[in-house]
């Protein structure tokens, strides 16, 4: 998990991005779905179009069944990367 103020920054760049992401879920459970993300990243590093499908896959929300669109999604995933799995 990360610490407090990486978590921080990491839920203000996802409301940042679309408020809806994270919206009024628990917080933990988005980083959870960032942390398997970073998963994948590890497993797929230079395979962006995969990364970007996992991440429409792993983020939704309602109204977004089918994730964010690939704009945002690119955006969520820097997130990810930028935050949870910087070594990635």
């Amino acid at each position: 998990m990360p610490d407090e103020e990486t978590q921080s920054k990491y839920i203000k760049a996802l409301d940042e991005i679309d408020p809806e992401i994270v919206g009024d879920r628990d917080e933990t459970e988005i980083v959870n779905h960032g942390r398997d993300q970073c998963a994948s990243v590890k497993q797929w590093p230079k395979e962006q179009a995969k990364l970007v499908e996992l991440t429409a896959k792993r983020f939704k929300a309602p109204g977004h069944s089918d994730g964010f669109g690939a704009t945002k999604n690119k955006l969520i995933l820097a997130a990810v990367r930028k935050y949870l799995c910087p070594e990635y």
